[in-house]
């Protein structure tokens, strides 16, 4: 796409050193994320009555800032340095096309856009949290990623078997035994990113996460990962690559981040009609954000190249 190729002036000149400086979080930062989960851990084991309700307003709350905030800046990412309506509109069109494919091969074959949503969040996943690090390359973004989704699924192979099922997946729910040593295994390739990673603490923090996670509800565990490790990481990096105030940001994002809600509200209820979605609302939240993602991490890809 043409205008892509625009954007490599759309980011300030800065020093790489400051670059690393102001991206890496804060050790307080950094750790947040796995203290939060030992929290949501010990309200669930000590204060059950009020875990549910806690749970749903972080991942409310969580899922709109910095979740689909960070989403939100994506127009801005992309015509901050084009001219003109034209290429404005060119924008917008490329972003709807996008979306407009996807929910239409929703009909044609879920099972194939579930495919290509979770090997694009494996990408992007990885891209991000190994971003600061000494590994790169596509393929390990690729396999990082694939192993942080397998791992929340074979971690909680009854929720998982529930929400792939409307999609014709019968998720294999095996021994405890057995699930105990493939998470091991999985964490253990995890760890290996870390051992080889130059920078180290925010992998750490990814770690802490996905261990504590076991002993928490799967969307919970994922949520924790996603808004407060992957999220608030990417948040920071367009924070100080763009050069914006936190304020400035948040304007910015949100009027595209009500029209996402917007667009998943109306996702949800369009697809709720079709047989086997109907009253599956993790299925139906997967249909939207995978209209969504898809150009989002195409993005943030060029954010990351051009920075």
């Amino acid at each position: 796409m043409a205008f892509l190729s625009s954007i490599s002036t759309y980011s300030p000149s800065f020093a790489a050193s400051q670059w690393k400086r102001s991206t890496v979080l804060s050790r307080s930062q950094e750790f947040f994320a796995p203290i939060v989960a030992i929290l949501f851990f010990l309200i669930d084991r000590f204060f059950p009555n009020y875990s549910g309700l806690l749970s749903v307003t972080f991942l409310a709350i969580g899922f709109v800032f910095p979740g689909m905030a960070h989403g939100s800046l994506d127009y801005y990412l992309l015509v901050r340095s084009a001219n003109g309506k034209l290429r404005n509109s060119v924008v917008l069109l490329y972003y709807i096309g996008i979306i407009g494919l996807i929910l239409g091969a929703w009909f044609f074959s879920p099972l194939i856009v579930l495919l290509v949503f979770l090997l694009n969040s494996a990408y992007h996943f990885g891209e991000t949290d190994l971003h600061h690090s000494a590994l790169k390359g596509n393929v390990l973004r690729l396999t990082y990623g694939a192993l942080l989704i397998l791992f929340f699924f074979f971690s909680h192979p009854s929720e998982t078997a529930e929400y792939l099922r409307p999609f014709g997946i019968e998720f294999p729910v095996l021994s405890r035994f057995t699930m105990l040593l493939i998470c091991t295994g999985i964490g253990a390739i995890v760890t290996l990113f870390f051992v080889f990673a130059e920078r180290s603490r925010q992998l750490i923090n990814a770690l802490l996460v996905l261990g504590i996670g076991t002993q928490l509800p799967l969307l919970l565990a994922f949520g924790i990962y996603y808004i407060l490790v992957h999220s608030a990481t990417a948040w920071n990096d367009l924070k100080h690559g763009l050069q914006l105030s936190a304020s400035t940001m948040i304007k910015t994002a949100a009027p595209f981040t009500l029209a996402g809600i917007v667009f998943i509200v109306a996702a949800y209820a369009l697809f709720q009609r079709i047989e086997p979605f109907q009253g599956q609302p993790v299925p139906l939240m997967i249909m939207g954000l995978a209209a969504i993602t898809l150009p989002h991490t195409i993005s943030m890809s060029v954010f990351y190249r051009r920075k």
